[in-house]
């Protein structure tokens, strides 16, 4: 076949021109702004609004001055909801004079939408040429303004003028309507409506306020035929279609709403209810994720919604991001007060966060409008057991039996907290029960046969789960079963035996892998326990508790960064999680790294500012890091969030006593002891406080109550060491941080017991102690920090400096080791100890001891006045310290200020506080005071 010639081509060409010469043609003659705008309309008309904008835009690049195709923008704009846009056409309309009688009114719609209710009021003014019909429409749209602003007397008058004006004003009907719903006069708002329907049966927004009315009152299907109306009349309103996606997904007609989202993201794809009715039809599936993502563009798009933060509280609470939901729900009711559901939710997330007291109070006021909500009854049964009230849990737990006395579910729970409060025999027969009621509900069984484990039962323990074995022989839950009643028998190779078959039968179940890890770790097998959590990480990537217990592997082996790497990852993977935040704390609290733990509380605290357990790390921290302002405003923080928890009080005492308040502080201990009488830190902290007020009979009396309650607790042998020093007994702490030692292996533990052997005299003993410490714990710095001032003291000077150069190679910000080793430097490498100083002094620039350090560098190089300088910050900030004040009259001496380095000289030695360099401050003045 011939390639095609260009005939064809020429002769469509000839057609346009003409036979005998240039004649028109219509395929390249210019379309005029009225032909575009008449394109708009059909296109409109078939409700294609984007190809009409096109259109329009279109005539107006032809002709500015159009302004029938800016008064047709401008409505177009106003029914998709784009406020801004709209007012911006519709005035340049009104100015051209445009000849479309709805121009005002549609300009007070566009000025509505932007929530411009003053401008609405001062502009849009029922003009007397109006017809009264528009004038009544218009003084609607101010009613509805005053309405938006609370303000309801002066909207019911413009509503009332209106009517007036036209008796059958549907607009200003439809505006009683909202202010009588608005008073909580719900019949008359339906009778208003119905009278406004009756006379203008066709006005979408009356079907969209039945809509809304029948949505309110529970009737999803009227809901549904009402908003369908709405659109039908009024097809390019997006609320309309919105709400009815929301009704639908409660009627669970999801393809349906579906349908409506879909029409919603083409026509209004950042239009806040197209994100929120998204985000619902998501959670109703279960997608999570995808569902907080959409009510969090909603939410951005508009804050004032208060349905979006509920929706956000329950999406995070089925992902277990618990301080989220706390946060969202607490903030929903904040602006919905009255909402049992959101005060229901927010139990359940202060239940999970285990602020009991918090969940309480909730439920209580839950169950004093619902009686007879029975997940609200096991949800205050399992918190008054927490809170350690058995029979009051029991109780409610009973009542919810009694609501429906054939639920397995309820008699399981009932019968397992029975047995958890030692009423194993009732336990076991609501257990029983439970079986008898529904044969197939494994739990009631699983409950039986731990409650005979736990009662050294085992042979009853196993007939159980051999028994579900026989329901369920291909599950991995009856050897899962058969392993823990194995532990409870000690026999570890049998559960070893029993958890591997589960996981052969579940490969990559974190449960069991965890199961097989502790067993490793109870045999100090820690690298066979990584690897079964690394296991359990690749069957399940960024699997969060197999994260943290990894971490807990690296703490194990004295691995603080890998710890630190691990958990900042964990965070990475789940940016909503406090938890490895937290763990993250704890461990450089541990390991003595208190700063770098306040610093991660405070960078993080933002975005948790009322959460009682981040409130209680960074108390605790800034403890550690002996800044007592900023721990008893965090300590206080705590006890608002947290007025029930004994453990926000004793740390309030504790920052009490730090600021040197021992009244209030003991009032807090008091507070404490009197909520949890048994709550041990407040036990030791009063051992402290009687030790601090000299009442040693009562102090010892009250540690041999702990010792009795607690013979192996570390943190009472702890305090039993340190009240053996503080009595002047090192033997005895060394026996006693000894044995503290031994069951919490820890920074603490370490440097107490290094500290009390120095007391006795065994220097090498102590130095001993740190050094097998720092050989197993690499990347623990306050332990190297002590082993150098041990070095030091005991004329080690080069052992000193390899510990503070190890410190640094970790940690190469740690101004207290660049201050130290700038000072062993002094002599040996000026020119280092002196970038050293420099680099210390910079980091901390309110230290009295880095400063003093620097200032004697200086002083060494002969940079006097500076060095006076520097040394008379560190003098200020010192408080009278001697050492910091002799080395301020040395630069005064070297400054040839005689006079005033001997009245500091003068009033040094009269102060008869001892200090190492007492003998040459007495030389020097000797000798200034003779000349």
């Amino acid at each position: 076949m011939s390639k095609p010639s260009n005939i064809a081509r020429w002769i469509g060409l000839a057609a346009c021109l003409g036979a005998l010469g240039m004649v028109g043609c219509d395929a390249f003659k210019p379309r005029t702004d009225a032909e575009y705008l008449a394109e708009a309309r059909s296109l409109r008309d078939r409700g294609e609004l984007g190809g009409a904008v096109i259109q329009l835009k279109n005539a107006l690049q032809k002709n500015p001055d159009n302004g029938a195709a800016r008064a047709l923008l401008g409505r177009i704009q106003t029914e998709q909801g784009r406020g801004a846009e709209a007012e911006k056409e519709l005035r340049r309309a009104l100015e051209l004079k445009a000849s479309d009688r709805d121009l005002p009114m549609l300009l007070a719609e566009a000025l509505w939408l932007q929530g411009k209710y003053r401008e609405l009021l001062a502009e849009v003014l029922p003009e007397e040429a109006l017809p009264a019909s528009d004038r009544a429409v218009l003084l609607a749209w101010r009613g509805d303004a005053w309405l938006a602003l609370k303000q309801p007397d002066k909207a019911k008058a413009e509503y009332d003028q209106a009517l007036r004006l036209d008796p059958g004003a549907p607009l200003a009907k439809l505006g009683l309507a909202r202010l009588a719903y608005l008073q909580q006069r719900r019949e008359e708002a339906s009778r208003l409506l119905q009278e406004a329907l009756q006379a203008a049966p066709d006005e979408a927004r009356l079907w969209s306020f039945q809509g809304f009315l029948a949505e309110s009152g529970g009737n999803p299907e009227q809901a549904e035929l009402s908003y369908s109306r709405a659109i039908e009349l009024r097809r390019f309103n997006q609320e309309d279609r919105a709400r009815r996606a929301v009704v639908r997904i409660a009627l669970k007609k999801l393809d349906q709403a579906e349908q409506d989202i879909q029409a919603l993201q083409k026509a209004a794809p950042n239009y806040f209810l197209t994100q929120y009715a998204e985000g619902l039809l998501y959670l109703r599936r279960a997608k999570y994720p995808e569902a907080q993502t959409a009510l969090e563009n909603a939410e951005r798009s508009n804050g004032d919604y208060p349905l979006t933060a509920f929706y956000l509280g329950v999406v995070h609470l089925a992902q277990n991001h618990v301080q989220q939901a706390d946060q969202y729900l607490s903030q929903f009711l904040k602006q919905v007060p009255n909402s049992i559901d959101a005060v229901r939710l927010l139990a359940l997330a202060k239940y999970q966060q285990k602020d009991f007291a918090a969940a309480k109070e909730l439920l209580t006021q839950v169950l004093r409008y619902r009686r007879e909500d029975s997940e609200a009854l096991r949800w205050m049964g399992s918190v008054e057991l927490a809170l350690g009230n058995t029979q009051q849990g029991i109780e409610y737990l009973k009542r919810m039996v009694e609501l429906d006395p054939n639920s397995a579910q309820a008699r399981t729970g009932l019968g397992f907290s029975l047995l958890a409060s030692g009423e194993a025999q009732q336990g076991l027969a609501e257990l029983r029960t439970a079986a008898a009621l529904d044969p197939q509900l494994v739990q009631p069984e699983v409950f039986m046969a731990l409650a005979h484990a736990n009662a050294k039962e085992f042979d009853q323990a196993l007939e159980i789960a051999e028994r579900i074995a026989r329901k369920m022989p291909d599950s991995a839950l009856a050897p899962a079963l058969r392993g823990v009643i194995q532990l409870g028998r000690n026999d570890v190779e049998q559960a070893r035996q029993a958890f591997t078959e589960a996981l052969a039968r579940k490969p990559g179940d974190p449960g069991l892998l965890h199961q097989l890890a502790q067993l490793a770790l109870r045999e100090k097998k820690t690298a066979e326990a990584r690897a079964f959590y690394e296991q359990a990480l690749q069957a399940h990537p960024g699997d969060l508790a197999t994260q943290l217990h990894l971490a807990q592997v690296d703490a194990a082996e004295g691995k603080l960064k890998a710890v630190m790497e691990r958990l900042d990852q964990a965070g990475k993977d789940h940016p909503e999680a406090l938890e490895p935040r937290l763990m993250a704390a704890d461990y450089l609290l541990r390991f003595g790294q208190p700063e770098r733990a306040e610093h991660l509380l405070e960078d993080i605290r933002p975005r948790y500012p009322d959460n009682p357990n981040l409130l209680a790390a960074l108390t605790q921290a800034q403890l550690e890091n002996r800044h007592g302002r900023q721990a008893l405003e965090t300590a206080k923080a705590l006890t608002r969030a947290a007025p029930r928890a004994a453990n926000a009080h004793y740390l309030l005492a504790r920052a009490y006593a730090e600021n040197q308040a021992p009244r209030e502080s003991r009032a807090a201990l008091t507070e404490a002891l009197a909520m949890d009488p048994k709550f041990l830190p407040a036990r030791i902290a009063q051992v402290r406080l009687l030790a601090s007020e000299k009442r040693s009979g009562e102090a010892d009396r009250e540690l041999r109550k702990l010792l009795q309650d607690h013979p192996e607790n570390p943190e009472v042998l702890a305090l039993q060491g340190w009240l053996a020093l503080t009595e002047n007994r090192p033997e005895e702490a060394v026996n006693a941080y000894r044995r503290a030692a031994e069951k919490l292996p820890v920074t603490p533990s370490m440097t107490n017991l290094a500290q009390a052997q120095w007391r006795t005299g065994d220097r090498e003993g102590a130095i001993g102690t740190l050094e097998q410490w720092v050989r197993a714990h690499a990347d623990d710095g306050a332990a190297r920090y002590l082993l150098s001032g041990f070095y030091s003291a005991a004329g080690k000077p080069q052992q000193a400096r390899a510990q503070l150069e190890k410190i640094l190679e970790a940690d190469p910000r740690n101004a207290v080791a660049l201050n130290d080793l700038a000072w062993l430097l002094r002599k040996e490498d000026p020119e280092k100890a002196y970038a050293l100083a420099e680099s210390a002094a910079e980091l901390m620039p309110n230290s009295p001891v880095v400063l003093d350090t620097l200032g004697m560098i200086l002083l060494d190089r002969g940079r006097n006045d500076r060095a006076v300088e520097v040394l008379k910050r560190a003098e200020s900030l010192a408080g009278g310290e001697p050492s910091i004040r002799f080395h301020l009259a040395l630069g005064l001496e070297k400054l040839r200020n005689r006079d005033e380095s001997v009245r500091l000289l003068k009033a040094i030695l009269a102060d008869h506080r001892p200090f190492p360099e007492r003998k040459e401050a007495e030389a020097l003045y000797a000798k200034l005071a003779i000349h």
